[in-house]
């Protein structure tokens, strides 16, 4: 029981990103397609099944790596404070306000180097990867 409500926890939160990812990747799909020769895009269905495909995909690879995960975190030493907390009813840590601040502080700078990287890599892009 508590391997579900692990998985819900993390699918629900999961699903959110998905769902912000594919709504954000519609107008770059469509922007594809609308490079598509007349013959080619007569065989490509339909944008909207295209973006329910995209978002179906995602959702499974979503509750393989969850399954996955869970599976896998407690054997070589990993956990959640706010999982173990909100399953398993499990008092918080001390540790639980520093080891959060590092997680953040870690958090944005992966997000400051991703973006940087990005910034980097533009230029030398071929056309079709390039950000609109």
């Amino acid at each position: 029981m508590a391997v579900l409500k692990q998985f819900g926890i993390l699918f629900v939160l999961g699903i959110a990103g998905i769902a912000m990812l594919t709504i954000t990747s519609a107008p770059l799909i469509e922007q594809q397609l609308a490079k598509l020769s007349p013959e080619r895009l007569a065989n490509v269905p339909p944008l909207w099944v295209l973006t329910l495909l995209q978002g179906l995909q995602l959702t499974v690879l979503l509750a393989i790596s969850i399954l996955i995960g869970i599976g896998c975190a407690y054997r070589v030493g990993l956990r959640s404070h706010l999982i173990d907390h909100w399953v398993f009813h499990i008092a918080k840590s001390p540790s639980f306000a520093v080891e959060m601040k590092w997680s953040l502080g870690v958090g944005a700078a992966a997000a400051i180097i991703i973006l940087l990287f990005d910034q980097l890599m533009q230029p030398v892009l071929p056309e079709a990867l390039q950000a609109a």
